[in-house]
């Protein structure tokens, strides 16, 4: 298996130490399983517990029943880590299967959500970064966007120190010089529960030049008030927060959730967008590798799906309001599927019917240009004729 660029570059960094390379991928080693011991993200050496093959590089957190994958061997006597060296191994069948802890009706529930998990070229098409051999890929686009240098992932899922399964979540954002977006409050829940896991202000990391109130329900005020009082986060620690809920294996769940993405500076593969499933009602057959031709708000999604109204505060949007929102949309497509689908095909009628319209104001239009532009020849023309005379 070759190695991704991080790993290449991890084991030029042993060399210069003076490190030897234990094994490489022309040599794979062969786990012991009498000796080592399988956990969700290593293996671990039963007779020295401070000495584990870390798994992390690897493409998958869950070893497979057979294979091969990318390592990392550590040995971490007291608090010091020492990297010994980077390989492949070839492990034999130990499957990792989280404990049931789930009431049966949210374990359907996140089967169901499971398999709603958009594929990486859909993704891609709706703008999302995604993480792929080690760095991060996006579409271009010729749209001013976030740089890609500085996006992490969500911690390695872990038996050990399990988390949420499926998490909910919506950003407010502020604009910062040269109109660059930057977090101002972060709401996570609990998709299965409703739990409310995060609400909390985040202070910008920059001088704001907009607080964009009318749409994020942030004033400098508020944001003053919560910094001061102790309720406000910074940055990371909002950051950490999700952390602390979140791995590789939950579930992301949100609106557009590619602009609160890049805001965290995460990126995620397990991702459900009610934003890509209401579109995906209206153009089933819609090429995935291309841009839909529209996608519907989240305010007029809650209105037509789910029958109340949201963001009608004229101090802004209320990100917990919008997360709940997006909570129940997601929650309907998994529970009750024909009626998001009844709504697709009324949408896709509405839109087959405006899009005829306009066609024909356009056509009618051009046609009472080129009528103008005849008549105003007509008129030079015979201006001109009587001008010879």
């Amino acid at each position: 298996m070759l190695f991704n660029k991080k790993a290449a570059r991890r084991r030029r960094d042993i060399k210069k130490r003076g490190v030897d390379t234990v094994t490489n991928d022309a040599d794979p080693w062969v786990a012991d399983p009498d000796t080592w011991r399988n956990e969700p993200d290593r293996w671990v050496d039963q007779s020295n517990p401070d000495l584990w093959l870390d798994l992390s590089a690897s493409s998958t957190s869950t070893p497979a029943p057979s294979g091969s994958a990318a390592f990392v061997m550590q040995h971490a006597p007291n608090t010091s880590t020492n990297l010994l060296a980077l390989g492949s191994i070839t492990y034999p069948s130990s499957p990792v299967i989280k404990p049931a802890s789930l009431s049966p009706r949210n374990q359907v529930l996140l089967d169901d959500l499971i398999s709603k998990c958009h594929p990486a070229s859909v993704l891609l098409a709706h703008r999302f970064t995604i993480p792929c051999n080690g760095t991060a890929k996006r579409k271009v686009t010729t749209k001013k966007s976030i740089p890609l240098g500085d996006l992490d992932t969500l911690p390695i899922a872990s038996r050990a120190h399990p988390k949420r399964e499926a998490i909910v979540m919506d950003c407010e954002m502020v604009s910062l010089s040269g109109g660059r977006p930057e977090l101002a409050f972060v709401t996570a829940l609990d998709f299965l529960t409703g739990e409310i896991l995060i609400n909390h202000y985040v202070q910008p990391r920059g001088e704001v030049i907009s607080w964009n109130t009318r749409y994020s329900g942030v004033t400098r005020q508020a944001m003053n008030e919560a910094m001061r009082t102790g309720k406000g986060l910074r940055w990371e620690e909002a950051r950490d927060r999700l952390r602390n809920f979140a791995d590789s294996d939950t579930v992301l769940i949100g609106h557009a959730l590619y602009n609160d993405l890049n805001v965290l500076r995460f990126t995620h593969l397990r991702i459900v967008d009610s934003s890509i499933l209401t579109c995906d009602a209206v153009f089933p057959d819609h090429p995935v590798e291309k841009s839909v031709p529209r996608i519907w708000g989240l305010k007029t999604l809650t209105k037509e799906l789910l029958g109340y109204a949201i963001q009608g505060s004229k101090l802004g949007h209320c990100a917990l309001e919008d997360t709940r929102a997006t909570r129940e949309l997601v929650m309907l497509c998994l529970e009750d599927p024909k009626k998001v689908q009844h709504w697709g095909i009324k949408t896709r009628e509405l839109e087959e019917w405006l899009r005829e319209e306009r066609e024909r104001k356009q056509e009618e239009n051009r046609k009472a240009r080129e009528e103008e532009a005849a008549k105003l020849r007509a008129e030079t023309e015979e201006k001109e004729r009587r001008e010879r005379e």
